[in-house]
């Protein structure tokens, strides 16, 4: 899109990539507690499995750890 549109289009989210990065995630919720993330499963499965988080607790791996 940023390829027709130019600036319209000029953006990329933010990713993190399980477990190797939950540091840089962990850091990033604790300083925009008021953004939420979209956590999705490590294998394609057509949408199933898609939740929001806003702390690292939300993510079921990282509960009470």
């Amino acid at each position: 899109m940023e390829k027709y549109f130019g600036k319209d289009f000029e953006y990329t989210p933010l990713s993190y990539l399980l477990p190797e990065e939950k540091d840089l995630l962990e850091e990033d919720m604790e300083n925009n507690p008021d953004m939420f993330y979209i956590a999705k499963p490590s294998k394609g499965r057509g949408g199933e499995g898609i939740f929001l988080v806003n702390c690292i607790e939300d993510i079921p791996r990282w509960r009470n750890s």
